[in-house]
């Protein structure tokens, strides 16, 4: 797997992980399938937690009798390990027993996980105690792939194309030198657009969502720029760039992203 690659999965996953993360309670259990969805449907992302899962010697049966043990006295709490990797490891396969049986999540398991009385309360506490152990992990992780990779995430997203193609350079606030070149789009106007799009999602968004979408306007610019477009990175970074705008102001900016974008992507 590539580099542009790992920051895809990267992407996808703090997508799916920033939308259980914060989501309702009543819409808990729709975004923890997504979530777990996407940890297995990223090769890279399962077979870390496969290995996680297969170091730690806990199985799917020891998730099923911790959950009916909670579940059955109110304020009670998983297991915990010290090892991280193998609390990884534990919280994934909770996660993944719970979601396949007929339990009320978080309301079953939250209670323990936070000194308030309402619901949404015990599912924050839920993820923030319990869930975020994994979600740091798998982050972690990928955050390790590409610094080793000399990639941090922490970089400034940048792209130089030479020859008859754009030049484009993203700053941490979005600054852009740039040309029209030959492939239909006008890099001008969509440098333009994303812009004006990284300047209110500098104001509106957290600084993880934030540094997430500046990767994703990275991406776009670069394969649109490149010598040979990259149909299918520009469509996946706009993707996750739709599911961070989703709900905020930024919606409207990102379909205009979209339509300049629309002769490469039809």
């Amino acid at each position: 797997m590539n580099k542009k690659e790992v920051k895809i999965t990267s992407q996808r996953f703090r997508k799916a992980a920033n939308n259980l993360y914060n989501c309702h309670f009543q819409d808990y259990r729709v975004k923890l399938n997504r979530f777990l969805q996407c940890i297995e449907n990223e090769e890279l992302i399962k077979d870390r937690i496969s290995k996680a899962v297969s170091k730690s010697g806990l199985t799917p049966a020891d998730a099923v009798n911790d959950i009916e043990a909670v579940r059955e006295q109110l304020g009670a709490m998983f297991d915990q390990y010290d090892d991280e990797e193998i609390e990884a490891a534990w919280v994934y396969l909770v996660l993944k027993e719970a979601s396949q049986g007929s339990y009320d999540i978080p309301m079953s398991f939250g209670c323990g996980y936070s000194g308030g009385s309402k619901y949404q309360e015990w599912s924050d506490g839920f993820n923030r105690r319990f869930v975020s152990t994994l979600i740091d992990f798998i982050n972690t992780y990928l955050e390790e792939i590409l610094i080793a990779a000399d990639v941090s995430t922490d970089d400034k997203p940048s792209v130089t194309v030479t020859g008859d193609h754009s030049q484009v350079n993203i700053a941490d606030r979005g600054a852009y030198i740039c040309a029209v070149q030959d492939s239909g789009i006008d890099i001008e106007a969509l440098a333009e657009a994303a812009e004006s799009f990284l300047r209110e999602a500098h104001e509106t968004l957290s600084d993880e969502d934030y540094e997430c979408a500046k990767e994703c306007i990275g991406t776009l610019v670069e394969g649109v720029a490149s010598e040979q477009p990259k149909k299918h990175l520009v469509k996946q970074a706009l993707g996750v760039l739709k599911g961070i705008a989703n709900g905020t102001n930024l919606a409207a900016s990102v379909v205009t992203i979209g339509t300049y974008l629309q002769p490469l992507l039809g």
